[in-house]
């Protein structure tokens, strides 16, 4: 029996699967073109487990390849656009990948051991004949692709982390019952209709993207995010899901009452928001906006996948929380001495899960790294949960502030900064001191045209923090320097400042 995209093609083939601006795939041209280039992959030598990689921004043809990957049973290397020649080829390299799909080719030389095939519209040629090949056979994918995705993880240095989603013959009980959870949160059916803005290089866009198509619903694509285009795409498409981060949705919330005024966004049935700290003001806003039952958060990693929700009917009686595990997820939080803390209680988190990631891989070795001997990932994150067994994430470890002895996480500081109607965004990091170790340094980007004073923002942070948060700078932007997630980048903040302050 078909599954996925090769079900949808044979039940319902003249249906949209992809809408990228003008080019419509439906489900039959999505799984004929993956035939195709699985047909001319395979005369290549790409079978089970060999690499293939895409450098791309969100298009369709990452879909042909991924499908037609699946198809051969082999692993797809998911890469950042944004990376340059010299960040790509050591990635590459290390997961021994020997063809590279991208629309960004022109200025790469990667070496005449790789086979680099330019996807980009100004040069379709090569790509257009590899899916249009005629009688082509008739491929069953019996999962999807398995996945490397690039992460810094707890160390910093870019991993590719190697996730596999064939389905076991006997799924264990904690894997059954954490798909009937996430079927049920999911609220995916035929009528989905999915406005995509999240890059496919994380692991949380291809699984939305995946769980869309396997129901039959369609995929919209943004290849660039904008808050305005996003809403209007929503009210002329009767978009019913959608994922986003923070920035997007305040983005969202910033733009003047006029420019949204008429547009119909009653369609929307499930909001997902998450991959950075969701401040409760902002949940109020997307409430305010888009409706009372549609909101979802959760928390999850490339390593772990998802691992709690939070549904729409918990955010304003549980601010903070991002929800609660899924079932068959199991959460530990762990103190310094190595034990479990109490409820309440602030320790870095370590979870277990049924889909839990396969390893890093380099040079051909997988290695499942930072997983202890009871099979519990350990996250890097703070945490604590509440007697309910709500999960709190407090900050990433690596980025707490230690001055003068005293632990200060920059997230509750931004969280603060958030409150002020005159901040749109707020980034905190700590800069090295003398006398106090550490001292905090804030970022804000302030609405347009509003200017606040650093008296106005010391005693709005004193109303608010004990007077050891209250940061030693402030300092206004226009935007902080942010990935393909929109999630600011603080160590390229921090290095910005530390070079801006040596030079004065």
């Amino acid at each position: 029996m078909p599954t996925g995209v090769e079900y949808w093609a044979e039940k319902n083939p003249t249906k949209p699967a992809i809408v990228d601006g003008n080019q419509t795939l439906t489900f039959e041209e999505l799984n004929r073109r993956a035939d195709s280039l699985a047909a001319w992959l395979s005369g290549k030598g790409v079978r089970e487990q060999v690499t293939v990689a895409t450098k791309c921004r969100v298009r369709w043809e990452w879909f042909v390849v991924n499908l037609a990957l699946a198809k051969l049973g082999a692993i797809h290397v998911s890469a950042s656009f944004a990376l340059t020649r010299h960040e790509l080829a050591p990635l590459l390299e290390q997961t021994g990948v020997q063809i590279l799909f991208s629309d960004a080719l022109s200025d790469y030389d990667l070496g005449p051991d790789l086979r680099t095939i330019n996807i980009d519209e100004g040069d379709t040629s090569e790509f257009a004949a590899l899916i249009d090949q005629k009688d082509c056979e008739r491929r069953q994918a019996k999962s999807p692709a398995s996945l490397i995705i690039f992460t810094a993880g707890t160390s910093g240095t870019p991993k590719g982390a190697l996730i596999n989603f064939e389905q076991p013959a006997e799924p264990s009980i904690e894997l059954a019952a954490y798909r009937e959870d996430q079927a049920r949160n999911s609220r995916n059916g035929e009528w989905n209709r999915t406005l995509f803005c999240r890059p496919l290089h994380h692991l949380a866009g291809p699984v939305q993207a995946w769980g869309c198509l396997a129901a039959g619903g369609s995929l919209y694509l943004m290849r660039r995010f904008d808050a305005l285009d996003a809403l209007e795409a929503i009210s002329r498409e009767g978009i019913t899901h959608v994922g986003i981060v923070p920035t997007m949705g305040y983005r969202m919330l910033s733009l003047p009452s006029e420019a949204i005024r008429g547009l119909d966004l009653s369609s929307i049935r499930s909001l997902h928001v998450g991959g950075a700290p969701v401040h409760i003001d902002l949940k109020r806003g997307l409430i305010e906006l888009f409706g009372t039952d549609c909101l979802f958060e959760g928390y999850g990693s490339t390593e772990l996948q998802y691992v709690t929700v939070m549904p729409p009917s918990e955010h304003l009686v549980r601010p903070g929380s991002c929800g609660r595990p899924y079932a068959g997820v199991s959460i530990r939080i762990i103190g310094d001495d190595g034990r479990e803390v109490p409820s309440g209680e602030v320790g870095e988190l370590h979870v277990k899960t049924p889909l839990l990631f396969s390893g890093y891989v380099r040079e051909g070795d997988v290695q499942r790294q930072d997983v202890d001997s009871d099979g519990y990932f350990h996250t890097g994150d703070m945490a604590s949960l509440d007697s309910d067994g709500y999960l709190y994430i407090v900050d990433r470890k690596k980025d707490m502030i230690i001055r003068g002895g005293a632990n200060i996480y920059p997230a509750e500081i931004e969280s603060a900064l958030l409150q002020h109607p005159d901040i749109v965004d707020a980034a905190v990091f700590g800069i090295p001191n003398p006398d106090l170790g550490e001292v905090v340094i804030a970022y804000i980007v302030p609405r347009s045209g509003r200017n606040i004073s650093t008296d106005s923002l010391r005693k709005h942070c004193a109303s608010r923090l004990s007077s050891y948060k209250i940061p030693a700078e402030f300092v206004a932007t226009h935007d902080f320097p942010r990935n393909a997630m929109n999630k600011t980048l603080k160590r390229e903040l921090r290095d910005i400042h530390l070079a801006r302050q040596n030079s004065n």
